[in-house]
């Protein structure tokens, strides 16, 4: 964590790849790492090189890329991932002794899938990125 504060380059290994190994490491399926995979990709179509991406997701920081803020969207990957998303939902809720509704009250306009789906992929997210940034 103390490194992340004091990061001044972004490092070569924060890759799509990695951050998908990461999120496969914590549990989640091939079908699910490839969703958060293929979104990322398309981000990274919006940088003019890797550093700049790379950055981009060191500042994400418990924020949601822009492909996954849709209600529809995320919705629908709680539909399709509904057993491991809420089995990931319980581990957060134990880890942070916060219920799932606390963790998502900035969320509250949304339906409930969609505030689940979020909320994992914000924290999961995030963490992969943080422990990538940690083996620098």
């Amino acid at each position: 964590m103390i490194k992340k504060l004091f990061y001044k380059k972004s490092p070569t290994n924060l890759t799509i790849k990695a951050i998908e190994a990461k999120l496969a490491e914590y549990g989640f399926s091939n079908g699910f790492t490839q969703e958060v995979g293929s979104v990322l990709a398309e981000r990274k179509k919006e940088f003019d090189n890797d550093t700049l991406f790379q950055k981009w997701l060191t500042r994400l920081h418990y924020r949601l890329p822009e492909g996954f803020k849709s209600e529809g969207k995320a919705a629908q990957l709680y539909d399709q991932y509904k057993i491991e998303i809420d089995h990931v939902l319980k581990q957060l809720e134990q880890e942070t002794k916060l219920s799932w509704q606390t963790q998502t009250e900035d969320l509250n306009y949304l339906n409930e899938s969609a505030r689940k789906c979020q909320l994992v992929i914000r924290h999961r997210l995030t963490e992969a990125i943080d422990e990538i940034l940690d083996q620098c």
